[in-house]
């Protein structure tokens, strides 16, 4: 079981090593949106409040030609948000 898991891990990386650049940076963003829709719904089943944190610097990856630097301003805002996500909801289950 654990060797078909790897093998299809390999395999989905490898399908991602192939994908343009504009591609693989929505891969990235809908990883951490998911990501954080999971911690979200685990704040909520443990009831949960944690609001989350966001900036307007997300709204820039809504446009149609994304520069690098508002990618990588993007990811920082993800990134900051699954940590503070993550500290809130730790916080409450210890």
């Amino acid at each position: 079981m654990e060797k078909e898991l790897e093998n299809s891990y390999n395999e989905y990386i490898s399908k991602y090593t192939q994908l343009n650049i504009e591609q693989k940076r929505s891969e990235i963003i809908e990883k951490l949106k998911h990501i954080i829709v999971l911690f979200q719904q685990i704040s909520a089943i443990k009831g949960l409040n944690n609001d989350l944190l966001v900036n307007k610097e997300l709204l820039d990856l809504n446009k149609e030609n994304v520069s690098e630097d508002d990618f990588l301003e993007g990811i920082f805002v993800y990134i900051n948000m699954l940590e503070d996500i993550i500290g809130k909801t730790m916080e409450n289950l210890i």
